[in-house]
């Protein structure tokens, strides 16, 4: 009698610790997404003689923890026979848009160029983003150009006789940021991190280059690869006969 009581016993419980299992209905909660960019540009106004072509530097940077896709949409308000287009990162367009995708933390310079084809005049190149996993969120930069006769020509960017350093994108950043600058000729060119204390942080570019633009991404860590603490921090470019430093701001 015990025996059978005993066996009564470990049945019920054993169906009494079965697992409910869902039914076809249940769901996982869906994943939530997370938009956001940051666009700016370095300058928007270029006053330069007919015979030449302003070139105008911007960078975008996808800001949220999700992939998107951003649409560019180019509108030129420009004098007849003029010409424009524009590029993000190695991708060029003649055309007015362009859907580019980005991964998070993703940087890319986005560079306006505008022909006056040797007539004065004025015009202005509107670069209107939209990202297409939050249609709400949208941004735009308008580009002017004035091109007059009294005006110095300027050699196109990436060509002899054109140096110069960009502001670091995104600043303030977290985890990645990105440094642009072009060189003039062949020639050896270091790109440093320094402290605010003027120690140095790590080099980034130590060699011979070619005459372009370039872009160089920092990860907030030290030569090592330790992370940085949160902090103001200087970037410097140097090579022959030029040398130029701009200041960034890492938030951890």
């Amino acid at each position: 009698m015990q025996t059978k009581w005993f066996c009564m016993f470990v049945i019920l419980f054993t169906f009494a610790t079965v697992p409910f299992s869902y039914g076809s209905d249940h769901q996982e909660p869906d994943r939530v997404q997370d938009y956001g960019f940051s666009y700016m540009a370095d300058e928007t106004l270029r006053v330069i003689h007919p015979d030449s072509e302003a070139v105008f530097l911007s960078f975008l940077t996808n800001t949220g923890t999700s992939a998107d896709t951003y649409r560019f949409v180019k509108r030129a308000e420009l004098p007849t026979g003029w010409g424009s287009n524009f590029c993000v990162g190695q991708m060029c367009v003649i055309g007015n848009t362009l859907n580019y995708p980005f991964q998070p933390a993703q940087t890319e310079t986005v560079t306006v160029h505008v022909y006056p084809s040797g007539l004065p005049g004025e015009g202005r190149v509107t670069m209107t983003l939209r990202s297409l996993g939050d249609t709400t969120q949208e941004a735009g930069i308008t580009f002017t150009t004035i091109a007059q006769v009294g005006a110095v020509p300027e050699p196109h960017a990436g060509s002899p006789g054109n140096f110069r350093l960009w502001p670091n994108s995104p600043n303030p950043f977290n985890a990645r940021t990105i440094i642009a600058f072009n060189v003039k000729g062949k020639g050896l060119v270091t790109l440093r991190v320094y402290s605010i204390l003027g120690r140095e942080v790590v080099t980034l570019v130590d060699g011979d280059v070619l005459a372009g633009l370039y872009r160089v991404a920092w990860d907030g860590r030290d030569q090592q690869g330790n992370p940085m603490p949160s902090g103001v921090y200087f970037y410097q470019v140097k090579a022959k006969n030029f040398i130029a430093v701009k200041k960034m701001l890492l938030v951890r």
